[in-house]
């Protein structure tokens, strides 16, 4: 019966884990279909001829949900690309400047936040960049001056201090955005000292494929080739580990806090949903479960010790007696028991011994 309701238990906790994960892809795919919602809208907006307020409105709204709590940094990359590309006018308009400005208002924070911004802002200036021939000339100057913008918000040094492996992306973005110069029209003096920068500059640490990155940047710009002659590269491993264990430690117990909690508010909605009792009330029940356990316990002990004080003394030494043969043959069928699982081990390995030795005879003979 124990195993039965283990068994039972188990295939429970296995269905509700899988029906969270169902749960999970559909609130994924929701997060999407509205993020898609609101690209559309921008680019509606735009078409329609909306004023500056809706334009501040919508680079608000984004502005708060670009790269925060809640974006699935695996799947919305992609929606930005696919959207990109049919609604490039929305993007022009509000959205870019809606993401860099995402990363400068975090550009001083010592958060998680603030690396993650300025990924998602890397992903979506080097999707945005084979875009702009398409848009009218005033969305092209908007666009072309929100991506100048981005490339000097920050510094070399305060980005490879927020976070080591950064500046790949950093460069790979830049390195499209100069390929693409002839439609962005950058600052290519900046573009080389930031360039001299990374080579020059010992304190900041880069790995062999931002190296190829700056090198293709060399090229393009027809300076002399000097990052993978004179810059000391050094692992990408290496670069990961950039903050103390202590640090990484007590973020991942954070993290899986507040996973914890918000597993348990998914089992507790899945539950109203499904009618059935929630995390709460299955915690009572088995906390009354448990002390009703106790309870008959305590009552089992008690007949027994009152059934032992109405025997006589003889009946007594009968029981004490019993219980001592019941245990001496409790004993011998212990040591019975294991003396065969010895025997048969031991023949077990005399068996293989002699068909090892047979195979070894049969191979010498072949």
């Amino acid at each position: 019966k124990g195993k039965d309701g283990k068994g039972k238990d188990a295939e429970e906790a296995k269905a509700q884990a899988h029906e969270l994960a169902r749960m999970r892809r559909r609130l994924s795919a929701v997060k999407r279909c509205a993020l898609t919602t609101l690209h559309l809208l921008g680019y509606l907006a735009y078409k329609n001829h909306a004023d500056e307020a809706t334009r501040v409105v919508l680079l608000e709204h984004y502005r708060m949900i670009f790269c925060d709590r809640g974006w699935d940094h695996k799947h919305m990359p992609m929606v930005l690309r696919n959207d990109m590309f049919h609604f490039r006018h929305g993007f022009a308009w509000c959205f870019m400047d809606a993401i860099v400005g995402k990363f400068e208002k975090l550009r001083t924070l010592d958060t998680a936040r603030r690396a993650m911004s300025f990924i998602g802002a890397c992903d979506a200036v080097r999707a945005m960049i084979p875009r702009v021939a398409g848009l009218p000339a005033e969305l092209k100057e908007r666009t072309a001056a929100t991506i100048q913008r981005f490339f000097k918000c920050a510094t070399l040094t305060e980005l490879f201090q927020a976070k080591h492996t950064m500046l790949f992306d950093f460069f790979a973005a830049l390195k499209m955005a100069v390929e693409y110069n002839r439609r962005l029209g950058l600052d290519i003096e900046h573009i080389k000292a930031l360039v001299n920068e990374v080579t020059d500059n010992d304190d900041i640490q880069i790995t062999n494929a931002t190296a190829r990155h700056v090198a293709a940047l060399e090229e393009l710009l027809e300076m002399t080739p000097r990052v993978q002659n004179i810059k000391a590269c050094v692992p990408q491993a290496m670069l990961h580990k950039q903050h103390a264990t202590t640090w990484r430690r007590n973020k991942t117990r954070a993290h899986a806090r507040d996973e914890k909690k918000r597993t348990k508010v998914e089992r507790e909605v899945l539950a109203i949903r499904n009618e059935e009792p929630t995390e709460e009330q299955r915690e009572a029940k088995r906390v009354n479960r448990k002390q009703l356990r106790r309870i008959d316990r305590a009552e089992r002990e008690r007949l027994r010790r009152e059934r032992w004080d109405r025997l006589t003394a003889d009946e007594k030494d009968a029981a004490r007696t019993t219980a001592k043969v019941r245990k001496q043959e409790r004993i011998h069928k212990n040591r019975e028991r294991k003396r065969m699982l010895h025997v048969r081990r031991q023949e077990s390995v005399k068996k293989w011994r002699r068909e090892k030795l047979q195979s070894a005879v049969d191979n010498d003979d072949a």
